[in-house]
């Protein structure tokens, strides 16, 4: 088995080639974005590396001590990301190689040429391209996975010391993957047969041997030393994986058996027509050449029992395997066609499909396809969103996701079709065609998914930028009460892989942690503790200890790195923007209030916004209440950014509390999904961009503040049982203030008070008051309201009276107070100056 001159120039240039492509097709991939797992096996790099954290889990960590250089060669989460991804295109250029050398033993009578393009195509598989812009350790098992093959295939032909070498790389197989338990049980069996045709059963022994204690040693001695490294809270382990007892639990119920049968269906059909039926093919391939070996009888070791005993045990174990742990709560659509661990073992079974089947025989894959799907068909109901990488080759997620079965197996059976009925060489360019297609469609996907996850990660940043390495950072995980919630920690973990970041409740964090906190928690009662930063995307809130300053605390304009957005933002927002965050339906702001505003109640909230949707042909209202007091209905009918402001009125603050809690309601509020816009779900209201605190200023429009007082329909104004039309003010069928405001300054004189609109029920409880001081001093009161006689339609005047203020005001009101009977609709209201005759 020497490698030859030019064996070794092509796979040295095809695995250099395959290197860089990857690594420049991944490039843009900003860092880890599928929690727990990548974060788990960076954090096992970080401590192997020498860096402790608090990460401590059950994922194995074979691939960890592949990529724990990265964290010695990079200073940073940026550059440390960058070096894993060049391991990991150096990981997948070996995969080349050495699919290269064991084509050249299992076809070394087919043409070079041909050996290199069947290595190449399957190097392309897109699990393959895609995992090497990811953290996973399906980029380091398959080059391990086929290490053990070719090794399986060196001591079938020579036997001696390549036992050892079966041995190792089967052993650390497990280290890198538990799934790999069935591998290494392959081998023994594989392994077994080899030692009785070759008579070296104290190789065989050794060999076993040496994979046992691997294993042994790997459980027993490495999983403690990095826990120890991985536990500096001294918090449990996170395990994840199920113990044996569960994965007998499907088979305890007959609903269990099934949804096993349709999981395993499922797998089949995925990975079927996903790899245009290589894998069909390659089955078929070694069961016939299995029943050739049994007839035969040969004694000689020119044959491939050792690797079809090998390759079947592997594949099929894994399958069942990925079928059982996948029928378990399966919710998703790749948790039914899971395909990544399978995926793992495929690579020399493909190889086998490529270099010694007929392009007919495809055609068996066509029943197998379409009796898999039936299955499927009849199991898969309703299921989740789905892990793309999963499912690596399944093109129809991104484009007839919302098909059936049926429609999805139609092109994948018309693919396998084409490629069996066409020549050779034309056939394996459409299947690599067809790989390197996926692979785009993932890489481009997982281009922008890894920018919004990215984005999560912009406080930890900020936390690099000014606290020395080793600093203690807390994270309370008693907040954690869903998936979406924990990836934060993982992600974390990550970006301050170099800090003392630990699993610690926030009352331990105040009294043995210098450092800042992360915690779910908006409302700590610690002395002197204020948030300073907010994840975006749900994440937790920043703490530190120190003092809060509302003077340079606004104004706020945001985006995702505005840290005192921590104190303001409450319940009801989606992700942040660039320079903007969405709200729901319903969203509250808790905003921190100045002193003059508690005192003489003479404050201006401003806010910068624009609201989804919105159009002349499609307004949208947006409502505003303050500490549960309607004071605004606007409606908007621009999609352009505007600015609205919002009296803070005395009489509508909490005197115990030094907050204003601004209530934001969009009841129109709707998702780009529902509009066809993008597949972004989301039901969304407006965009919030700025928000101002105007000390000392007051709500103002557009009249002179010191001749007149006009309220217009179309404006705003503060309301306490209410409803904006767009053109007025309607009861709502309580009582209270109906509207009041502006706290306008105006001079002295006599006015002429006149509101207009329409009344329906109950005007005699009406009470109309002008009044001023915060309504301590009042200057005219009218009850009841009616139509004059001679009133018009066009006209609806309900009130007109003389108003006198004998002296000027600095916060003028016009208050109109209903019963819960009244039934009104005002329109507009005037307080304008009488005007005197020339002398």
């Amino acid at each position: 088995m020497r490698i030859t001159t030019s064996t070794l120039s092509i796979s040295l240039a095809g695995a250099t080639f395959i290197a860089i492509v990857s690594f420049f097709a991944n490039f843009g991939v900003l860092g880890p974005m599928i929690q727990a797992d990548e974060g788990c096996y960076l954090a096992n790099a970080a401590a192997i590396a020498g860096f402790q954290n608090d990460l401590a889990s059950s994922y194995h960590a074979g691939y960890s001590f592949l990529i724990a250089p990265a964290f010695w060669l990079g200073d940073g989460p940026a550059s440390v990301w960058l070096w894993v991804k060049v391991i990991n295109s150096i990981l997948l250029g070996s995969v080349f190689i050495l699919l290269f050398v064991i084509a050249n033993q299992i076809a070394p009578n087919i043409p070079k040429a041909r050996r290199a393009a069947a290595a190449f195509v399957v190097t392309m598989y897109p699990m393959l391209v895609v995992m090497s812009g990811y953290s996973f350790s399906e980029i380091a098992y398959v080059p391990f996975f086929l290490l053990t093959t070719y090794a399986l295939l060196l001591t079938w032909k020579h036997g001696s010391h390549s036992w050892i070498l079966l041995g190792l790389s089967s052993g650390y197989l497990y280290w890198i993957h538990p799934k790999a338990a069935v591998v290494v049980l392959a081998v023994i069996f594989a392994g077994a047969y080899m030692g009785y045709r070759r008579r070296e059963w104290r190789w065989w022994i050794a060999m076993a041997s040496i994979a046992i204690l691997m294993v042994f040693f790997y459980r027993n001695g490495v999983t403690p030393w990095l826990h120890g490294m991985m536990s500096i809270s001294g918090n449990a382990t996170n395990l994840h994986y199920p113990s044996i007892s569960k994965l007998f639990v499907p088979f305890m119920s007959l609903d269990g058996i099934i949804k096993l049968v349709v999981v395993l269906s499922g797998h089949l059909f995925y990975v079927t027509i996903g790899t245009v039926g290589l894998f069909v093919l390659g089955l078929l391939l070694l069961v016939l050449e299995g029943c050739d070996i049994i007839k035969s009888k040969s004694n000689e070791h020119d044959d491939n029992a050792p690797l079809l005993i090998f390759l079947i045990l592997s594949i099929s174990g894994t399958l069942a395997l990925s079928a059982i742990f996948m029928s378990i709560g399966a919710t998703r659509l790749d948790h039914f066609m899971y395909g990544r661990y399978l995926e793992g073992v495929l690579a020399p079974l493909l190889l086998v499909a490529l270099l010694r089947g007929t392009w007919r025989q495809l055609f068996w894959a066509i029943p197998v396809a379409l009796m898999a799907g039936f299955i499927l068909c009849y199991g898969l109901h309703d299921f989740g969103h789905t892990a793309r990488f999963n499912i690596s080759t399944f093109w129809q997620d991104f484009y007839i996701r919302d098909q059936s079965v049926l429609i999805w197996a139609l092109p994948g059976c018309l693919l396998i079709v084409l490629v069996g009925l066409i020549p050779r060489a034309f056939g394996v360019g459409i299947i690599a065609v067809f790989f390197i297609f996926n692979s785009f469609l993932q890489i481009n996907w997982h281009h922008a998914a890894s920018i919004k996850a990215h984005n999560r990660v912009a406080v930890a940043l900020e936390l690099r930028d000014r606290l020395p390495k080793g600093e203690c950072i807390a994270f309370d995980h008693s907040g954690i009460n869903s998936y979406n919630r924990h990836v934060f920690w993982f992600d974390f973990g990550f970006v301050l892989y170099d800090y003392n970041l630990k699993r610690i409740r926030a009352n331990r964090w105040y009294s043995s942690c210098e450092g800042p906190l992360f915690t779910y928690s908006k409302d700590l009662s610690f002395k002197d503790v204020i948030p300073t930063g907010i994840s975006p995307q749900g994440g937790p809130v920043l703490w530190e200890r120190g003092t809060l300053d509302i003077k340079s605390l606004f104004p706020i304009k945001v985006n995702p790195q505005a840290s005192n957005l921590a104190l303001i933002l409450q319940d009801g927002w989606r992700g942040f923007e660039r320079a903007h965050v969405w709200s729901g339906p319903e969203s509250s702001l808790k905003i921190p209030l100045a002193k003059e505003c508690l005192t003489t109640g003479v404050c201006t909230l401003r806010l910068t916004f624009n609201v989804f949707n919105a159009s002349k042909v499609s307004p949208k209202p947006v409502s505003i209440d303050l500490n549960g007091v309607r004071v605004a209905d606007w409606i908007v009918d621009t999609g352009n950014i505007i600015s609205r402001k919002i009296s803070l009125p005395s009489e509508l603050m909490d005197g115990d509390s030094s907050y204003a809690t601004i209530s934001i309601h969009v009841p129109e509020a709707t998702s780009p999904k529902a509009l066809g816009m993008s597949n972004d779900a989301r039901v969304i209201g407006i965009a919030l961009r700025e928000i101002e605190l105007l000390n000392g200023d007051k709500l103002e429009n557009s009249y002179n503040p010191l001749q007149c007082i006009q309220y217009r329909g179309k404006d705003t104004i503060p309301s306490q049982v209410g409803t904006h039309t767009g053109s007025g003010m309607q009861t709502d069928g309580r009582a209270g203030y109906l509207m009041f405001g502006p706290y306008q300054q105006i001079k002295s004189g006599n006015y002429t008070l006149r509101v207009t609109g329409k009344i329906n029920a109950n005007s005699e409880k009406v009470v109309v008051d002008v009044v001023g001081d915060r309504g301590q001093q009042t200057f005219a009161r009218f009850v009841g309201l009616a139509l004059p006689e001679n009133s018009n339609a066009a006209d609806d005047v309900l009130l007109e009276e003389k108003v006198t203020l004998d002296e000027a005001v600095d916060d003028l009101e016009v208050r109109i107070r209903v019963d819960d009977k009244a039934d009104i609709f005002i329109d507009g209201y005037s307080l304008l100056p009488v005007a005197v005759p020339e002398k």
